[in-house]
């Protein structure tokens, strides 16, 4: 199981993806800065790319960060058509993967 650190040196982050030429859709790094400044019609769809790539992938970190996103995006939904349906996907998610955070069971 992957374990791992909350991101942090976003700075870095940025400049590797500048360089690297990652597309601005694809850096997930970004979506609680997104989320906080009120653009949640531009975050749902790069939380469905992320999902979507990261299906089968068995990653606490990974799910960690999608409840992450789905916490800060509860305050959008109100002023967000495409928020409650993400959520719902969301949770969907978290439902398939759930095997990924449970503890290992004692022997």
């Amino acid at each position: 199981m992957e374990t791992g650190e909350p991101v942090v040196h976003l700075d870095r982050l940025v400049r590797w993806a500048r360089l690297l030429q990652v597309p601005a859709a694809q850096l997930w790094f970004r979506l609680p800065a997104m989320i906080g400044q009120g653009r949640a019609d531009e975050a749902c769809p790069v939380v469905d790319q992320a999902m979507e790539q990261t299906t089968g992938l068995g990653s606490a970190v990974v799910v960690g960060h999608l409840r992450q996103v789905a916490l800060l995006l509860r305050s959008h939904v109100r002023h967000c058509a495409e928020v409650p349906p993400l959520l719902d996907r969301l949770q969907h998610t978290f439902r398939e993967r759930n095997w990924v955070a449970a503890p290992l069971p004692n022997v």
